[in-house]
């Protein structure tokens, strides 16, 4: 297991770089009650790239579960996909 600043881990494994705001809400604050893990070493924060894979991976996990559970809001999240769908599709006649 080796630790990267926080950032650079996000990055070399979503391809983006967030902000250092984000990155503390995150660590502290969370996101749909999961954090990021972390540990400060030396004054600075570091994770482990699998720390970063479980994290997305709990938040696309909690995502998936809850269309699963609830048959009509996954219902109204395909209307929703196919509206945007046909909308883009218009645009791109115009």
């Amino acid at each position: 297991m080796k630790y990267e600043s926080i950032i650079n881990a996000i990055e070399t494994e979503t391809g983006r770089r967030p902000s250092p705001a984000t990155v503390t809400r995150w660590r502290t604050k969370g996101v749909k009650g999961v954090r990021l893990n972390a540990t400060r070493i030396g004054g600075r924060w570091w994770t482990t790239r699998e720390d970063v894979v479980s994290f997305i991976a709990s938040l696309n996990k909690q995502k998936t579960s809850v269309s699963l559970q609830n048959p009509t809001l996954r219902e109204r999240e395909i209307d929703r996909a196919v509206a945007a769908a046909m909308q883009l599709k218009r645009s791109k006649k115009d």
